[in-house]
């Protein structure tokens, strides 16, 4: 995200917690995973 490696450090700069950080993550992820099939 945000061209980071690491989820955290986005976290950083979004100012959101890391929960919602990895549900958005997963969120796209599966959606990615779903348009590519």
């Amino acid at each position: 995200m945000m061209g980071h490696a690491s989820p955290e450090t986005t976290a950083r700069y979004v100012h959101l917690s890391l929960e919602q950080l990895a549900a958005e993550y997963g969120a796209a992820r599966a959606s990615l995973a779903g348009a590519r099939r």
